[in-house]
């Protein structure tokens, strides 16, 4: 794990290489949001669940990657989906098994989620 002022990047567990890195971005008029890459494409969040995005909520998911691993997964497990909610490890792409797209086949078709299973077989939601 390595943390800068306002960033945070999470090791796999399996292979030591970055699972996640999730960076606090200022914006215009001193709004914040978080920036997710890494793993699944890149997410930008302003509010995680009806909280906006701000320094104290970023300083949280520190604490919480610090510890814990589970606890930052409940938070959002579309966002920090890159944890496994099982076993509570951190996990790249690569040490993923089986990612797909699931998609909602009654018309119209639509993607619903990405699905894949930790390197110790336990399957979940990655990204929706």
């Amino acid at each position: 794990m390595q943390i800068t002022s306002n960033e945070l990047s999470l090791a796999c567990e399996k292979c030591g290489g970055t699972a996640a890195t999730i960076r606090l971005i200022e914006g215009p008029w001193a709004k914040h949001s978080l920036a997710v890459t890494g793993f699944i494409g890149e997410m930008t969040i302003a509010a995680i669940g009806d909280r906006p995005v701000d320094l104290a909520m970023f300083q949280q998911i520190v604490r919480l990657s610090q510890g814990d691993l589970k606890q930052l997964h409940q938070l959002d497990p579309d966002i920090f989906g890159f944890i496994c909610r099982i076993c509570g490890s951190a996990y790249c792409t690569n040490c993923w098994q089986n990612i797909h797209a699931k998609f909602d086949l009654e018309w119209p078709v639509w993607f619903e989620e990405y699905r894949g299973r930790c390197p110790l077989g336990h399957e979940q939601m990655l990204q929706d």
